[in-house]
């Protein structure tokens, strides 16, 4: 569920209080957290840099993103953890 609305549930469970206890929980409430931070970063610094590839890299990275969403939410369905490069050991720390 720390994925389904993106930053919003990430941080709802990470204040939820039957939930902020459970290190499971929290892996995934800050690595949704991160995931969605760095989506952003990026997005916005491609946007600022290079427009004409925004527009062209647009639908591709829009893709990609949702692909990385789906494929999180039905790993953590499945109670299994995906650390994902940078951000999932980032993540762990914070668990």
């Amino acid at each position: 569920m720390c994925y389904v609305l993106l930053l919003v549930t990430g941080i709802l469970f990470l204040l939820l209080e039957p939930y902020k206890r459970n290190r499971r929980v929290r892996f995934h409430a800050f690595q949704s957290i991160f995931v969605n931070v760095a989506i952003i970063v990026l997005w916005v610094a491609i946007s600022l840099f290079a427009r004409s590839l925004a527009l062209l890299l647009s639908p591709l990275f829009l893709l990609v993103c949702l692909f990385l969403w789906v494929f999180l939410i039905w790993k953590a369905l499945q109670n299994q953890t995906v650390i994902l490069p940078l951000i999932g050991a980032m993540a762990e720390k914070r668990a």
